[in-house]
């Protein structure tokens, strides 16, 4: 939840509205045990900070 969190802040901010096309260029959907996760996308896709999100506090 807190990667979804972030991504929805950052379109906001960047006024972009965060759709399924856009969190899928930075991560991959997958399901374990009827669980949706999201694991970042590894290759040419950058880093959109330096520290991974800690908390929503951060």
């Amino acid at each position: 939840m807190p990667r979804i969190t972030h991504f929805d802040f950052v379109c906001l901010d960047q006024n972009l509205i965060p759709t399924f096309d856009i969190v899928n260029v930075f991560y991959y959907v997958f399901v374990t045990a009827r669980f949706y996760s999201f694991n970042s996308r590894t290759g040419n896709v950058l880093p959109c900070g330096i520290d991974p999100l800690k908390s929503i506090h951060d």
